[in-house]
């Protein structure tokens, strides 16, 4: 995994997103959201989506996944490490 987040980070600017996906209407305005970004990569910290979680994984350049919402710092902290 370190190696692979070493080839997207690469000379580029890279966007951490962490997300938490309870409905349809979450996961529409999170899609508007990764194609407003457009050509940057892109790493989805998970913390747990009830909804999208395959939506998620085709979206992100990089894909990290918790079994349950375990808040904010969670998802910070996997960003880190």
């Amino acid at each position: 995994c370190t190696k692979f987040l070493g080839e997207i980070m690469k000379d580029k600017i890279t966007t951490i997103m962490p997300v938490y996906i309870l409905n349809p209407e979450l996961l529409d305005l999170t899609e508007e959201a990764i194609k407003s970004l457009g050509d940057i990569p892109l790493i989805i910290v998970d913390n747990g989506s009830p909804v999208g979680e395959s939506w998620l994984k085709d979206w992100a350049d990089l894909y990290v996944r918790g079994k349950e919402n375990k808040g904010y710092p969670w998802a910070a902290w996997q960003q880190v490490v």
